[in-house]
């Protein structure tokens, strides 16, 4: 159960981290039906900025900007979506994905014509660190695309093919000359939070603070599929514990039938010699209750130390094409596992009520007559 419980929550957790990294929680944009790349240019004034980093659980605000384009490599060539950042825009997770390379050096004062590119994307275009590559964007006829060179700083891998083999990650000054915007103007914002858990509440009051035609969108609703997946987790989750915990059931009755069986001649003589039902009931409960005690000690140790195992050394992988994490992570909340354990204990201890009533039934003489 423990193990089930730290694979389980690890996975949900290390995929939703993946998520998050490339669009924040929370997303403002232009309102509009459309949902390509090319959006329409936004700005937040200070005051609004402000009000927004005030409201409980923001960490911060970040401005980013798409814009959809074909990427050339020496023999072929791949739609992709560039995605352009700032200086002040947090690369923590990007930094942490980089597998060859470095992360591009922003300024505010000059355009970097460097760019991260993904593992898939190099393979796919044959493309090595440090190569110079063209990109061309599409304009509306009858003029031809624009081209832009770029220069291959990092290559990144966070295993979520469908992000991967779609972004690279550039300096987003290209994108306001690209789309012709002022200093200002950005595609849009991206709010990072301290607690996914507050993600629809603090969505709804970012959007309280917007004006009529921007509108902001939590990581959830822009990834529905995803986090619907997600979901299964918490259900696979309870299905192992419900089998688990009626295994545990089925054990614990047939050992508390198999001590009954084994002293029924003791039973006889402590209710000959006046006990009661109560008092030799106790006795059998107590002793059930020392071999639940025993074998959560036991398990505790060896769930926690497996889990702990994996945590640090990773000794289980997995397809990161089906998973999207090469290694199975491991989440322990040891809130959680008190839970499971007080849960466990006081689960089977009802439930051996009913076979312990069996002492009840036993008659001193046949008991002590009984071979």
């Amino acid at each position: 159960m423990i193990v089930s419980l730290g694979t389980g929550m690890g996975l949900k957790k290390a995929i939703r981290e993946k998520i998050v990294g490339f669009s924040g929680h929370i997303t403002i944009s232009q309102y509009d039906i459309n949902n390509s790349f090319e959006r329409a240019p936004i700005e937040l004034d200070s005051a609004l900025t402000q009000e927004i980093k005030s409201i409980p659980g923001v960490v911060s605000i970040q401005a980013f900007g798409t814009k959809a384009g074909i990427l050339k490599g020496p023999e072929d060539f791949e739609g992709t979506v560039l995605k352009g950042v700032d200086k002040n825009y947090n690369a923590t997770f990007f930094k942490e994905s980089i597998v060859e390379g470095n992360w591009p050096t922003l300024q505010d004062s000059a355009r970097n014509d460097s760019v991260l590119v993904s593992a898939i994307l190099a393979k796919r275009l044959k493309l090595k660190l440090h190569d110079a590559v063209n990109m061309y964007f599409i304009q509306e006829a009858p003029r031809p695309p624009r081209i832009r060179k770029f220069y291959i700083c990092g290559i990144y891998s966070t295993g979520l093919e469908e992000f991967d083999k779609t972004f690279l990650i550039g300096d987003l000054y290209h994108l306001k000359r690209l789309n012709n915007w002022q200093n200002n103007e950005v595609g849009g914002f991206e709010i990072l939070l301290n607690n996914i858990d507050q993600l629809e509440l603090i969505t709804s009051q970012v959007r309280a603070e917007l004006p009529y035609d921007l509108d902001a969108q939590s990581v959830k609703s822009n990834n529905e599929q995803l986090f619907h997946w997600l979901d299964l987790f918490d259900l696979n989750i309870y299905m192992i514990l419900v089998i688990m915990i009626a295994v545990a059931v089925i054990n614990m009755v047939s050992a508390l039938l198999i001590l009954i069986v084994d002293r029924t001649n003791m039973i006889g003589l402590l209710k000959a010699l006046g006990g009661n039902n109560k008092m030799v009931i106790s006795i059998f409960l107590y002793q059930s209750g020392a071999i639940i005690f025993r074998g959560m000690f036991w398990g505790n140790l060896i769930g926690i130390g497996i889990c702990l195992l994996q945590q640090y050394f990773g000794i289980v992988h997995l397809d990161p094409e089906t998973y999207y994490v090469s290694e199975a992570p491991i989440a322990l909340n040891y809130l959680y596992i008190l839970y499971l354990n007080a849960g466990v204990l006081v689960i089977c201890m009802i439930t051996l009520l009913l076979p312990a009533l069996m002492v009840s039934k036993i008659s001193p003489i046949k008991a002590l007559r009984y071979e």
